[in-house]
């Protein structure tokens, strides 16, 4: 183990890389989520008539997007 600034704080730097590896694989899975819930979306609102809803039906779809997009932009995707 080493120290930072020499003296105090003790690094492990194998816990570091392991977190750091972690956190990489996490983010990668995010993107992979993303992509499969955006084609997912876009494959049911394209291949369904919209005009068929009813207007609070409608709403709830795009109450449903618009999550989906607050949580795109919440994890930085």
């Amino acid at each position: 183990m080493l120290f930072v600034d020499g003296v105090t704080e003790p690094v492990d730097f194998e816990a570091s890389f392991n977190k750091q590896y972690v956190k990489q694989k996490l983010g990668n899975g995010l993107v992979r989520i993303w992509h499969d819930v955006q084609a997912r979306i876009s494959a049911y609102l394209l291949g369904s008539n919209l005009a068929l809803y009813k207007f609070d039906e409608f709403l709830q779809i795009l109450g449903i997007v618009h999550r989906c997009v607050l949580w795109r932009t919440h994890c930085n995707i």
